[in-house]
Protein backbone atom coordinates (compact mmCIF):
# COMPACT_ATOMS: atom_id res chain seq x y z
CA UNK A 1 0.00 0.00 0.00
CA UNK A 2 0.95 3.37 -0.80
CA UNK A 3 -0.78 6.59 -0.46
CA UNK A 4 -1.74 8.93 2.50
CA UNK A 5 -2.54 9.02 6.04
CA UNK A 6 -4.34 12.13 6.88
CA UNK A 7 -1.99 14.50 4.07
CA UNK A 8 1.03 12.21 5.37
CA UNK A 9 3.14 9.77 2.60
CA UNK A 10 2.10 6.15 3.79
CA UNK A 11 4.06 2.80 3.13
CA UNK A 12 2.90 -0.05 4.41
CA UNK A 13 2.39 -3.92 3.42
CA UNK A 14 -1.13 -5.24 4.00
CA UNK A 15 -3.07 -8.72 4.17
CA UNK A 16 -5.56 -9.07 2.25
CA UNK A 17 -8.02 -11.92 2.67
CA UNK A 18 -11.04 -12.94 0.38
CA UNK A 19 -14.72 -12.98 1.90
CA UNK A 20 -16.73 -13.75 -0.81
CA UNK A 21 -16.67 -13.66 -4.84
CA UNK A 22 -16.60 -10.12 -4.63
CA UNK A 23 -15.42 -8.98 -0.94
CA UNK A 24 -12.14 -8.40 0.42
CA UNK A 25 -11.07 -7.62 3.99
CA UNK A 26 -8.24 -5.45 5.07
CA UNK A 27 -6.31 -3.60 8.21
CA UNK A 28 -7.72 0.43 8.21
CA UNK A 29 -4.75 2.51 7.23
CA UNK A 30 -1.84 1.24 8.60
CA UNK A 31 -3.17 -1.06 11.74
CA UNK A 32 -1.24 -4.06 11.96
CA UNK A 33 -3.03 -7.26 11.09
CA UNK A 34 -3.28 -9.44 14.06
CA UNK A 35 -5.37 -13.06 13.28
CA UNK A 36 -7.84 -12.21 16.74
CA UNK A 37 -11.69 -11.93 16.39
CA UNK A 38 -11.57 -8.93 18.38
CA UNK A 39 -8.79 -6.79 16.83
CA UNK A 40 -10.54 -7.54 13.41
CA UNK A 41 -13.75 -6.94 14.53
CA UNK A 42 -12.34 -3.31 15.69
CA UNK A 43 -9.89 -2.07 12.83
CA UNK A 44 -10.57 -4.47 9.74
CA UNK A 45 -12.50 -2.78 6.57
CA UNK A 46 -14.61 -4.79 3.43
CA UNK A 47 -13.95 -3.76 0.07
CA UNK A 48 -16.56 -4.83 -1.91
CA UNK A 49 -16.29 -4.55 -5.81
CA UNK A 50 -19.41 -3.40 -7.81
CA UNK A 51 -20.11 -4.44 -11.39
CA UNK A 52 -18.61 -1.51 -12.92
CA UNK A 53 -16.08 -1.79 -10.79
CA UNK A 54 -16.35 1.10 -8.41
CA UNK A 55 -15.56 -0.06 -4.73
CA UNK A 56 -17.92 0.18 -1.61
CA UNK A 57 -15.61 0.79 1.71
CA UNK A 58 -17.36 -0.09 4.90
CA UNK A 59 -16.29 -1.38 7.86
CA UNK A 60 -16.01 -4.95 8.89
CA UNK A 61 -18.19 -5.52 12.14
CA UNK A 62 -17.74 -2.11 14.96
CA UNK A 63 -15.01 -0.24 12.94
CA UNK A 64 -16.67 3.30 12.07
CA UNK A 65 -15.78 4.05 8.30
CA UNK A 66 -16.58 7.24 5.42
CA UNK A 67 -15.88 6.67 2.08
CA UNK A 68 -14.77 9.60 0.80
CA UNK A 69 -14.80 11.53 -2.72
CA UNK A 70 -11.46 11.89 -4.58
CA UNK A 71 -10.58 12.31 -8.20
CA UNK A 72 -7.26 10.86 -7.50
CA UNK A 73 -8.33 8.24 -5.72
CA UNK A 74 -12.11 7.64 -7.18
CA UNK A 75 -13.18 4.26 -4.88
CA UNK A 76 -12.51 1.68 -8.30
CA UNK A 77 -11.08 -1.60 -8.71
CA UNK A 78 -8.97 -2.49 -11.99
CA UNK A 79 -6.22 -4.83 -13.35
CA UNK A 80 -3.17 -3.68 -15.45
CA UNK A 81 -0.04 -4.78 -16.42
CA UNK A 82 3.12 -2.99 -15.82
CA UNK A 83 5.97 -2.51 -18.58
CA UNK A 84 7.29 -6.15 -17.23
CA UNK A 85 3.98 -7.87 -18.68
CA UNK A 86 3.67 -8.27 -14.54
CA UNK A 87 -0.45 -8.31 -13.94
CA UNK A 88 -1.87 -6.34 -10.78
CA UNK A 89 -4.95 -5.55 -9.00
CA UNK A 90 -5.25 -2.38 -8.04
CA UNK A 91 -7.33 -0.78 -5.75
CA UNK A 92 -7.57 2.96 -5.33
CA UNK A 93 -9.25 3.70 -2.32
CA UNK A 94 -10.04 7.10 -0.32
CA UNK A 95 -12.05 6.53 3.17
CA UNK A 96 -11.70 7.83 6.59
CA UNK A 97 -12.48 5.24 9.68
CA UNK A 98 -12.80 6.50 12.88
CA UNK A 99 -9.39 5.81 15.30
CA UNK A 100 -10.42 6.88 19.04
CA UNK A 101 -12.43 10.34 19.24
CA UNK A 102 -11.57 11.45 15.39
CA UNK A 103 -11.34 10.27 12.27
CA UNK A 104 -8.41 9.26 9.90
CA UNK A 105 -8.25 10.39 6.34
CA UNK A 106 -6.68 7.72 4.00
CA UNK A 107 -5.77 7.76 -0.09
CA UNK A 108 -4.31 4.23 -1.05
CA UNK A 109 -3.63 2.32 -3.92
CA UNK A 110 -3.62 -1.11 -2.96
CA UNK A 111 -1.49 -2.75 -5.82
CA UNK A 112 -1.33 -6.80 -6.01
CA UNK A 113 0.51 -9.09 -8.27
CA UNK A 114 -1.11 -12.02 -9.27
CA UNK A 115 -0.73 -15.02 -12.30
CA UNK A 116 -3.56 -16.54 -14.09
CA UNK A 117 -3.72 -20.19 -13.27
Amino acid sequence: MRGFRDGVVAQASKQVQPISKNTVRMMAGNTTFKAEIDVLEQNAVLLEVQPDNQVVVKGYKYLEVIQENDPDYPNIFRTEVDDWGRKHKVFLLAYAYKSGNSFVSMREELRLQYTEE
